[in-house]
């Protein structure tokens, strides 16, 4: 029965993960995050692929042999490590850790893991987690917690880190993936350590299907709803983000705010196209810094035009609009750039009674843009 469960359970979760990793490599994502989601996907296959071996050895399918044993119980115990590492990694890289762009500290932080690959090797001669007996029986050493530890404690580490963060509106456009990374090491977690005490049992596989295809879902929603330039939300996002407030919001008012970057042409026919890709990806950055401490959306509307659905008074959207100024005037002091980087910004609140739908609060926001702009030309 137990041989049974080993080899169904794993097969089917193997089969599930070979599905994701090919829908993974042809969405073409080349990014560092996209990267170490494949190893990590590919450590857990190789993990279920020994964990089924080592299954049926447990199970008497397959004899057991000394040296067969130690192998896969070997390629088990490293593909588990390479799982913490690696969901490790890819939780730093969802929240844009700029260490994860340093090679020195990459080295640094696979130590841990290196450590404990030595100690494996170790255990051959002196049974620190590990040993197979003559009769090719697998017994625990008296340091088998330190693996948990070292595995587990990835997760939770991971778990309790981005649960944290969800709160933090410095993150409020990561929210999805925060909660779902934040999940992902409840049913490894259990699961693992029911099979860790009852070695006859194969589960662990399920729970970590589950928390990947989980993580894997809410990353294809974020490559469908994010802008690939900016990271922020896109158009489709946005639209259905209005809809739903303006048809759920009682209480608060519901303001749109068009904003767009006055100079754009000139620093693409000066500077180049890739100039003017780096001065959308600053203004989006001094949009997100500004927008965090206020509950509104933020999303990219179009080429050289953002977009914010807020939430608040007529004196809140105000500030807003008065803190995303300062903050681009304190960028252009810093940085003393080659050029300006100069926006114009119109805002509309939705009347119920006077608006029959979007489009109509849009191309008021649109109209106050442009009388921004047509001011500032005034006033050079």
């Amino acid at each position: 029965m137990y041989a049974f469960t080993y080899y169904l359970n794993n097969t089917a979760c193997i089969i599930i993960m070979l599905l994701i990793l090919r829908l993974h490599l042809k969405s073409l994502d080349k990014t560092i995050t996209a990267r170490v989601f494949t190893f990590l996907i590919v450590s857990v296959i190789l993990y279920f692929i020994f964990d089924l071996c080592c299954g049926l050895l447990e199970n008497d399918v397959w004899h057991k042999g000394q040296m067969l044993s130690t192998i896969f119980n070997l390629g088990f115990f490293f593909s588990s490590y390479l799982i913490g590492y690696f969901a490790f990694m890819y939780s730093e890289c969802e929240i844009n850790n700029t260490w994860m762009f340093n090679n020195k500290k990459l080295y640094l932080s696979f130590i841990p893991t290196l450590i404990l690959i030595v100690l494996t090797f170790l255990t051959l001669k002196f049974r620190f987690f590990f040993y197979i007996d003559i009769n090719g029986e697998y017994i625990k050493g008296p340091h088998y917690f330190l693996v948990l530890l070292f595995v587990y404690g990835y997760l939770l580490l991971i778990g309790i880190k981005n649960f944290i963060l969800y709160f933090n509106k410095k993150y409020y456009l990561k929210k999805e993936i925060l909660l779902s990374l934040s999940s992902f090491v409840i049913f490894p977690l259990i699961f693992g350590i029911i099979q860790a005490f009852h070695t006859g049992i194969s589960i662990i596989c399920l729970g970590t299907t589950i928390s990947l295809v989980q993580v894997f879902i809410s990353m294809q929603n974020k490559r469908i709803t994010i802008d690939s330039l900016t990271k922020l939300n896109n158009r489709d996002k946005l639209m259905q983000h209005l809809d739903s407030k303006i048809n759920n919001v009682i209480n608060n008012d519901i303001y749109f705010v068009m904003i767009d970057i006055d100079n754009l042409k000139h620093i693409n026919d000066t500077f180049g196209h890739v100039e003017g890709d780096r001065a959308i990806k600053t203004i989006a950055d001094i949009l997100k810094q500004s927008c965090g401490h206020y509950t509104c959306m933020l999303a990219r509307y179009a080429g050289d035009e953002f977009s914010i659905v807020f939430e608040g008074s007529l004196e809140s959207v105000e500030k807003l609009k008065n803190d995303i100024y300062t903050n681009l005037k304190v960028y252009q002091e810093l940085t003393n750039g080659k050029y300006n980087l100069e926006v114009s910004l119109g805002y509309s609140r939705y009347d119920r009674f006077k608006m029959k739908n979007i489009v109509e609060l849009i191309a008021s926001a649109d109209a106050e843009l442009y009388k921004e702009k047509a001011r500032k030309k005034k006033h050079k």
